[in-house]
């Protein structure tokens, strides 16, 4: 068998996928086949080296036969089998297996959307998406940019507004300070020694880019939009005392700074509000505009180039995911009143179920602000609309 035969055989999946009845039974010898000329294939079993070793009964839930499947470091096998083995189980139709096989549907999205039913425990429905993620063809990327260099997710977006610099201080003020340089910088080294991703003036920027350009398209007055701007360069700087409850204690070493540089007390107050409640873990909620961009702003950075950990055998489930993720886009529509967060994440570093297991209550509190702001939240990863 040859990696010709097994490109033959995937074609032959993806036309009968997009253009065919699937017979269940001929498509459970299609499945057999791919799966046995894979396992002789040396590129298959090259995606595989380092793989969890890991077995399942697949089931063709409208066909009377199942697969053996087994799959490990560089080693793949597969034979006919009793649907009533013992076991886990992968079930799905015949259709969704076609288009699993043929590549006209994604893993991630089929098990999200609940096309795929996984009759497992969590390790193995985990080694199931992860072993699935490594077999899917992958494009040809000679042509790309070295993976290991370190993009920033877009261009600045906005710039402090004439009208808002007319009304007191700016953004650029608060970056001049000395305390805030100081406390940032301090706060960014302290998550570090903890394991925490970047949190320095990198995503500072990122996120009080984000807060103002959410505000200014939703047509907001300019001093608010510098408002959001503010709130979202200050909102982690409390993490300069303690992780826990900095959004607080940011709040808190935020007050004294803002009064000094001639902010208003109301101006104070809806700061303070913002960098306060723009944490979901300590219970944070929207309570303002601004509060309600800088949580939105915040919580879509998510990015490769806030990994810190140089070593990618080391990362964990946060380095996993927000290395995977090649680039990160805050897009808003006025008219039709919804903010959306679009995401490219690379499911050869981290599947998209890590994505949902540490960001599903980032995007639901994303959710709350966007609704706060009379707007409706969408997340799309990949181009395909998840929320």
């Amino acid at each position: 068998m040859t990696a010709t035969a097994l490109v033959a055989a995937l074609d032959e999946a993806k036309d009968l996928a997009a253009h065919g009845q699937p017979v269940p039974e001929a498509v459970t010898d299609l499945v057999l086949r791919i799966l046995n000329e894979a396992s002789d294939t040396p590129a298959v079993l090259d995606a595989l080296k380092g793989a969890s070793d890991g077995r399942a009964l697949l089931r063709i839930t409208d066909g009377a036969r199942a697969i053996e499947f087994q799959a490990g470091d560089a080693k793949l096998f597969a034979e006919i089998a009793d649907p009533k083995g013992k076991g886990p189980k992968v079930d799905a139709t015949a259709a969704t297996w076609l288009g699993l096989f043929g590549g006209t549907l994604k893993p991630w999205l089929a098990f999200t959307r609940g096309m795929v039913i996984a009759r497992a425990g969590l390790t193995e429905l985990r080694w199931m998406q992860q072993t699935a993620e490594r077999l899917q063809p992958r494009p040809d990327d000679t042509k790309t940019d070295d993976e290991t260099r370190k993009v920033h997710r877009a261009e600045v977006k906005t710039r402090t507004p004439v009208e808002a610099k007319r009304e007191g201080p700016v953004l650029d003020d608060i970056k001049k300070d000395e305390r805030v340089k100081v406390y940032i910088r301090s706060a960014n080294a302290q998550t570090g020694a903890i394991g925490y991703t970047e949190h320095g003036e990198r995503h500072a920027n990122t996120t009080a880019d984000g807060a103002r350009f959410i505000l200014k398209s939703l047509g907001h007055e300019a001093r608010r939009t510098e408002l959001g701007a503010v709130a979202a360069y200050l909102h982690d700087m409390g993490n300069v005392i303690t992780r826990e409850k900095h959004g607080q204690t940011g709040a808190l070493l935020a007050n004294p700074i803002l009064l000094d540089l001639g902010f208003t007390f109301e101006e104070v107050a809806i700061i303070m509000g913002a960098i306060a409640n723009h944490e979901e873990a300590e219970a944070g909620l929207p309570v303002s505009a601004v509060s309600a961009a800088v949580i939105i702003a915040d919580k879509s950075d998510v990015h490769r180039s806030r990994v810190r950990n140089p070593k990618t055998t080391t990362f964990d489930i946060h380095d996993r995911v927000n290395y995977a993720a090649t680039s990160a886009e805050i897009k808003v529509s006025r008219r039709e009143k919804l903010i959306t967060l679009e995401l490219t994440i690379d499911t050869e570093v981290a599947p998209l179920m890590e994505y949902f297991e540490i960001f599903l209550s980032r995007m639901m509190l994303c959710r709350r602000a966007a609704e706060f702001l009379h707007c409706s939240f969408a997340l799309v990863i990949n181009n395909t609309r998840l929320l």
